[in-house]
């Protein structure tokens, strides 16, 4: 993010600048009933607690495969860390996914952000209408005009 900013030079787009919207846009879920061989250390403040709709999680297994990339990484001085999501790229883990922590079935940025939502009964389009403000709720969503 930092070098997307430093090219466009726009420091609206440093990683600093833009975590809070990462933070506001997935729905953490914390690693329940995950099998030994994927014990891995995360951090649940990388997420807002109120953020949605992308789902992030971690899977309950590993390839086996995995471990052996772990000893690697480690054996040749990669050292594990916390996350990924924190904005420091340097290091190994198992990292977090975009699943559903219920099913651990796929959950897409398209599906979340591009397609129509479930319910429509609440939602309104108005087209040709220039919006001149836009009401926010506790959790800083959008939820009116």
């Amino acid at each position: 993010m930092d070098r997307w900013a430093e090219l466009a030079d726009d420091p609206s787009y440093t990683f600093k600048n833009t975590w809070r919207y990462f933070k506001q846009t997935t729905s953490f879920t914390a690693p329940n009933g995950r099998s030994d061989n994927i014990r891995t250390p995360y951090n649940e403040s990388a997420f807002d607690d109120f953020g949605e709709p992308l789902q992030v999680s971690y899977p309950r297994y590993a390839m086996p495969f995995s471990h052996w990339v772990r000893r690697a990484m480690t054996a040749i001085g990669i050292q594990e860390v916390e996350d990924f999501n924190s904005g420091s790229l340097m290091g190994h883990q198992f990292c977090s996914m975009t699943i559903r922590p219920t099913d651990e079935s796929r959950s897409s940025s398209e599906a979340a952000f591009l397609q129509p939502p479930q319910n429509l009964d609440t939602l309104s389009i108005y087209e040709k209408t220039l919006a001149k403000r836009i009401l926010f709720d506790w959790g800083n969503r959008a939820r009116g005009a």
